[in-house]
């Protein structure tokens, strides 16, 4: 018999049942498929946030103020987000429903796969599987148990089960007509020179492979690295400083790891370039919208950190007319990219285009 898909408005009346005030979370590909229910359901408060490790020590504030809050994130998330899952879940016996999308289910390949279970079995976390809407009960039965045994419990999304009528979100309603993120990266690629490129967002890793006119030069594809394409970046310049360093980044990305500016402006490496697309959306989740959207500027903290040199661009005239200037000029270098909300997206390129051993051998060679 062919299991019923995953939808969101089941899962959403579950979370309800359990008395759910605030659901604190970070858009991802396994459990986007509830953004629509939860914008529409007026007593429950979202809190987005910026990465996830923020997640668990903002739903402990609330449960401690009085709320009911719980997490809603994918399971990468609880990788990075060990220390409070350590500190704040189990030293200080959160009774705390975890909502966790699962990257790698059946997935021999995925080390994400790989390691989740083990690890959550490990932390002795205990966790149900959702696999179909006869399966949402399991939420109940997870956060009760929390409760009782005042210590995290984890509901497992696979995404496999997802509806895939639920799965496309595109609400952002399009602001000022900007430049294609395509278009812009194509001026970059014309004007690179031998620089060597970081395109490690999960947009610039589809595009840029597209465009390039260097790839010998180019890091694509890098296992998800979690917004860390600025860092990498970093010491990618700090190793080869006779040669231009570009990082391709963006918004979302960057929000994950906005405390490398400040690393980036402080060691300010002279060969460094970071571009940073901004829509205001996560394109790779379906299009739910950054936190800060439309209040946030992303040259403003470059510059505050201590960046060099800081441009904005929305119009793609202004970029070709600038570009040669920027590459030429004493880095670290920002600038921020103003383009078009789009949610399709190309497919992942097949591979990465290199380990770590054999890229290090490559680099070498241009050293």
């Amino acid at each position: 018999m062919d299991k019923k898909p995953l939808t969101g408005q089941r899962v959403l009346d579950e979370v309800m049942k359990c008395g759910i005030t605030h659901i604190v979370w970070l858009p991802d590909a396994e459990t986007r498929f509830m953004y629509d229910a939860m914008n529409n359901k007026p007593s429950l408060t979202l809190v987005p946030v910026c990465r996830e490790g923020e997640a668990i020590p903002i739903a402990a504030g609330l449960i401690t103020g009085g709320k009911k809050a719980m997490v809603l994130h994918q399971n990468t998330g609880f990788f990075e987000s060990g220390d409070s899952v350590r500190g704040l879940g189990l030293d200080f016996q959160l009774p705390l429903l975890l909502l966790l999308g699962y990257v790698g289910w059946r997935n021999e390949t995925s080390s994400t796969g790989k390691y989740f279970e083990p690890m959550l079995d490990a932390w002795g976390i205990k966790h149900y599987l959702l696999e179909t809407d006869d399966d949402v009960e399991r939420i109940s039965m997870a956060y009760n148990e929390a409760v009782d045994t005042k210590r995290p419990v984890a509901v497992l999304i696979a995404n496999e089960y997802q509806s895939k009528r639920d799965r496309h979100i595109d609400k952002i309603k399009p602001g000022q007509t900007m430049m294609d993120s395509l278009e812009a990266e194509n001026v970059i690629s014309r004007h690179r020179h031998d620089a060597i490129v970081v395109a490690a967002t999960h947009t610039s890793s589809r595009e840029w492979p597209q465009i390039s006119s260097s790839l010998d030069l180019d890091i694509v594809n890098l296992p998800p690295v979690m917004g860390k394409a600025s860092s990498f970046g970093l010491g990618m310049a700090l190793a080869i400083p006779t040669r231009k360093v570009i990082i391709l980044d963006a918004d979302g990305a960057l929000l994950m790891n906005l405390g490398s500016l400040v690393t980036i402006a402080n060691k300010a490496p002279a060969n460094l370039v970071h571009f940073v697309m901004e829509n205001g959306v996560y394109r790779t989740t379906g299009g739910q919208p950054i936190p800060g959207v439309g209040k946030i500027s992303f040259r403003g903290l470059a510059k505050e950190a201590g960046y060099r040199q800081v441009y904005e661009f929305d119009k793609l005239n202004d970029l070709e007319n600038a570009i040669e200037k920027i590459m030429n000029e004493t880095g670290p270098t920002f600038v921020c990219i103003k383009v078009q909300r789009l949610t399709e997206m190309s497919p992942f390129p097949c591979a990465m285009n290199g380990d770590a051993a054999s890229l290090s051998k490559q680099f070498k060679k241009i050293t």
